[in-house]
């Protein structure tokens, strides 16, 4: 009984607008993730043309499609994903994809994350990731 006096206060109140600050901006979340014109979305495909990238299915299940040009703004995990998802699809393309998601995960400062990732990988029967 307390509970729903509690709601019906509650619902004719008016809730204040909170504003986004600056500093929550996410930068990966604003770069452009839609499939060039006139491509056909296959999963797990890098394309060169019209425009270097991989197609994927994003965390709403959308196909999106990621330029190699904004690969720098995700994370490291995410890189060993599409590494991953690459390989799926054996192709030249792909392949050289995987080289570039190799090197670009040994550059970054938080490689050792990767360590845990592998291993479990590993013991789901995943090898040479």
């Amino acid at each position: 009984m307390r509970g729903t006096s509690n709601r019906a206060q509650t619902i004719g109140k008016k809730r204040k607008a909170v504003g986004q600050e600056p500093e929550d901006f996410i930068a990966a979340l604003h770069c452009n993730r839609a499939p060039p014109a006139g491509v056909k979305f296959v999963p797990n495909k890098v394309i060169k043309v019209p425009e270097y990238g991989i197609f994927f299915m994003d965390e709403l299940k959308e196909k999106a499609f990621q330029r190699v040009s904004d690969i720098h703004l995700v994370e490291t995990t995410t890189l060993l994903a599409y590494k991953l998802m690459a390989r799926n699809y054996k192709s030249p393309e792909n392949e050289e994809f995987m080289m570039l998601m190799d090197k670009m995960m040994n550059e970054r400062p938080d490689k050792h994350i990767l360590l845990t990732k592998k291993a479990k990988l590993e013991l789901m029967g995943i090898k040479e990731v």
